[in-house]
């Protein structure tokens, strides 16, 4: 069975809730996955924007998520002991919450990674044994 990634919180390429966005609570949504290959170790996640005008916008960059879960909870701290989260392309440490459209997407690691404080998109990449995307709309109002 390959690598599935969905969220309680909004359908596949349906619309994302304004909480889940800069524009809202900038809140982190809660993700839940299934069919990780056997040798999982961690799991490791991207959240970017593909329509950036330079490069993929990364919102969020976390890895270090236990081989043995199968979700993550909404609103995660950035510190907090499920994960270690990276900087974003704002500069800051954890997510934050799309403007336009964003994408998940969600790689079973090797293991291979270390536990630095921060890795770059190509570590992440890396070690990859399976990988499942995810993506929402998110439009602003005006």
């Amino acid at each position: 069975m390959p690598l599935e990634l969905d969220s309680p919180a909004f359908q596949r390429s349906g619309p994302l809730d304004p909480r889940f966005s800069a524009a809202g609570g900038n809140l982190d949504p809660p993700l839940a996955w299934t069919g990780a290959p056997r040798r999982t170790r961690p799991f490791g996640l991207i959240a970017e924007d593909p329509d950036a005008p330079l490069r993929p916008f990364v919102h969020w960059l976390t890895w270090g998520i236990a081989g043995h879960l199968g979700s993550l909870p909404e609103g995660i701290a950035p510190h907090a002991r499920v994960a270690r989260q990276g900087r974003n392309d704002w500069g800051a440490l954890g997510r934050g919450g799309p403007k336009p459209p964003a994408g998940f997407r969600l790689y079973a690691l090797d293991g291979t990674l270390g536990p630095a404080c921060e890795v770059a998109r190509a570590d992440l990449e890396a070690g990859v044994l399976d990988d499942a995307a995810l993506t929402a709309k998110f439009w602003r109002s005006a």
